[in-house]
């Protein structure tokens, strides 16, 4: 039992979450929604994302509403793809990671034919490694949170845990008026290709969210791996802005239509306009179109979050992703 304790302590010498190098064609994982009245699963993994944290809300794209009518309770299972089963859409044949059960919240047009099904997270069921070791996981999370003052609950753990079981993408926001410029990056977003519609889940202390919602139109950017400590080093930036007289080891291009500043080493971006936001709690909705966008490394991979958790459970399986 005391090896065993060491061993864990070594493991949670990495944070809660890992950052990942992965080409978003090479997504092992999958998240289905299983809407309880009907028993009905539908592969959502690339429409769906976390879009508030405290509640823990996440939202799923929805062509048919007729699908959730009535339905009340709902299921998130996050899977790893079953190789021999590549078509599969039933999450019972392949390697269940966690399931999140949840609740209705609200429903909202996005745009014509297509909603917003937003779901609050209840609680969490987690498969990944052996329930004493993730518990035991979990547990020095708990007490290292608690050392730096910020006490976070096992159920609020184990969350976090789920929802990263499926890599969430880092991008970077760059929002610029006459009087304000700020980057920052996030990874509550979901992009909706079809229908050109971004959604962004921004926290309400955001220091940019009053520019955005002044000026409306910003720009998203994705970023490689190679670059995760300019991203992360970003971060700081969602409760200040940044200062024209600043240093930076990289050059701006101008973007195509809005002209905003793009650092050079972007792998792509969007010029985006805020069409609507919606207060939900610790973050607000933002629903945005997509007028313009260039890739410009289509072939680099992104830089991505998943769980420790997680990582380590594909570690065991031979199948962990590149860490950065």
């Amino acid at each position: 039992m005391k090896r065993l304790f060491k061993n864990l302590k070594e493991k949670l010498r990495m944070p809660q979450f890992i950052a990942a190098s992965i080409h978003p064609d090479d997504i092992r994982e999958k998240v289905y929604l299983k809407i309880n009245n009907s028993g009905k699963l539908i592969d959502v993994s690339l429409v769906h994302s976390p879009l508030c944290l405290e509640p823990l809300i996440i939202g799923v794209k929805i062509i048919d509403r007729k699908l959730i009518e009535d339905a009340k309770t709902f299921e998130l299972h996050y899977t790893l793809n079953n190789e021999s089963l590549p078509s599969s859409n039933d999450s019972s044949q392949q390697d269940l990671l966690a399931k999140m059960f949840l609740i209705y919240h609200n429903y909202v047009e996005i745009c014509e034919g297509v909603g917003l099904l937003m779901l609050k997270v209840k609680r969490t069921k987690l498969y990944q490694l052996s329930r004493i070791k993730r518990n035991m996981l979990n547990l020095y999370l708990y007490l290292h949170y608690l050392r730096k003052g910020n006490k976070h609950s096992i159920k609020y753990l184990n969350n976090m845990c789920s929802l990263y079981s499926y890599p969430r993408k880092v991008i970077l926001n760059i929002v610029r008026s006459s009087s304000h410029f700020n980057i920052f990056p996030m990874d509550f977003i979901a992009n909706f290709n079809k229908e050109k519609i971004i959604l962004l889940g921004l926290n309400t202390e955001n220091r940019s969210l009053n520019e955005i919602f002044n000026i409306r139109k910003m720009l998203v950017a994705d970023i490689s791996s190679e670059n995760k400590n300019i991203a992360y080093g970003f971060a700081d930036h969602h409760k200040k802005e940044i200062l024209e007289s600043e240093n930076f080891p990289y050059k701006f291009i101008d973007s195509e239509i809005l002209k905003l500043p793009v650092p050079d080493f972007v792998i792509g971006y969007k010029e985006i306009e805020l069409e609507r936001h919606i207060k939900l709690g610790s973050h607000y909705l933002l629903i945005c179109k997509v007028f313009n966008e260039r890739e410009l490394r289509p072939d680099e991979p992104h830089l991505y979050n998943t769980h420790t958790i997680h990582h380590l459970h594909l570690s065991n399986k031979g199948l962990s992703y590149t860490t950065v």
